[in-house]
């Protein structure tokens, strides 16, 4: 409540001031559950809202801990969509792909989802666990790194490449499937 609150100011005082600029943010996905506040943000500028959606999948959202995305609910998604659409800014939704809980049906489920979602736009990358995070110390305590030759290795790390062994398929699987269905 406080960062909505937070929020909420900053886009009064910017249209007190009179900006004039456009921009874009990104936000959780309960952003759609508070009508004031989609309302400021439209007229403060706002023209798209990331949203890190990440699976249309519980099970995937429960081991991401995305406690928000469970609550709001995947079967719910379209909806909310629609309603930040709405006050007249885009959605940019971001999936990501070799989830734990990810076999290769399930990533060629999330393609269809994905298609057939009406987020305007889509950002997909491959799981990639970033140094300094949980997901990151668990890959190195299972020894599910494939990319470990640093430094050179580190230009992998971005989301494009497969630097992981996925639990449910191989490496070699999660990397023809992005050959095949993302590039």
């Amino acid at each position: 409540k406080p960062a909505r609150d937070h929020a909420k100011a900053i886009f009064t005082g910017m249209i007190e001031r009179g900006i004039k600029k456009d921009w874009f943010c990104q936000a959780s996905i309960n952003f759609s559950d508070d009508e004031e506040l989609l309302a400021l943000a439209a007229k403060a500028g706002c023209r798209l809202v990331l949203i890190g959606v990440e699976s249309e999948k519980t099970e995937a959202l429960e081991g991401m801990n995305k406690r928000t995305n469970l609550k709001a609910g995947a079967e719910n998604y379209s909806k909310k969509f629609a309603k930040i659409q709405s006050y007249g800014i885009t959605v940019l939704g971001t999936f990501i792909f070799g989830l734990d809980t990810d076999d290769l049906q399930d990533c060629k489920n999330r393609v269809e989802y994905i298609l057939n979602s009406n987020a305007d736009a889509n950002q997909v990358s491959i799981l990639t666990p970033f140094p300094g995070t949980h997901t990151y110390d668990t890959f190195v305590k299972e020894k599910r790194l494939t990319a470990t030759n640093y430094p050179e290795d580190w230009e992998k790390y971005w989301g494009g490449h497969v630097v992981i062994e996925p639990k449910k398929m191989s490496s070699k699987e999660l990397e023809d499937f992005k050959y095949e269905a993302i590039e």
